[in-house]
């Protein structure tokens, strides 16, 4: 699928030293992506993985499905956003809750 925005890399991981992915939803430009159904309570896990987080406990996605983004902290991929519809379904994602040009 398409999103509108942008993806970039920014910071450096420890796990593996290079840099880590985000999107921009405000960036000008499209960005290829894949979308998973997953239920409200997967995405919740795998957010909590990115997060290091604890994976057991649900998301409050309400912000991110009403006003289109929730920022959860200051850290990198904890900022959900809500990148439109597929066939009815919201598209889901999370990302670090500064923009594109924000960081090198």
């Amino acid at each position: 699928m398409e999103l509108t925005g942008a993806m970039y890399f920014a910071t450096e991981s420890p796990a593996w030293g290079g840099g880590r992915a985000f999107y921009d939803p405000h960036a000008s430009g499209r960005v290829l992506a894949r979308a998973h159904l997953v239920t409200a309570q997967q995405f919740a896990d795998i957010a909590a993985q990115e997060m290091y987080r604890a994976p057991d406990s649900d998301l409050d996605l309400t912000n991110a499905l009403t006003q289109g983004r929730a920022v959860l902290g200051e850290g990198r991929y904890e900022t959900l956003v809500c990148a439109g519809q597929v066939d009815g379904m919201p598209v889901l994602t999370f990302t670090a809750p500064w923009g594109m040009s924000d960081v090198q």
